[in-house]
């Protein structure tokens, strides 16, 4: 008999709220939905994924970037 682990999803709603200057954390097993567009206008604001299993639904709204040297919206990894 095989054991099968279940894991347990989250889903995360962002909107231009629920950035403030800084990078959300992205736990695995995440279904992350935008709800609104996005306009980012700092450097720290982005997704850092942090784990596996990590879906993002876009839904036909827009990231608008207003910033310099933004590095993007999605950090996947360990790497600085």
């Amino acid at each position: 008999m095989k054991n099968f682990k279940t894991a347990s999803r989250t889903t995360l709603d962002i909107d231009q709220n629920s950035f403030n200057f800084s990078t959300i954390n992205i736990d695995g097993n995440t279904d992350i939905v935008l709800t609104s567009n996005i306009t980012i206008s700092h450097v720290n604001e982005y997704l850092d994924l942090r784990g596996d299993n990590i879906t993002i639904d876009g839904q036909g709204f827009i990231i608008t970037v207003t910033t310099g040297n933004y590095p993007g919206f999605i950090k996947n990894g360990f790497n600085n």
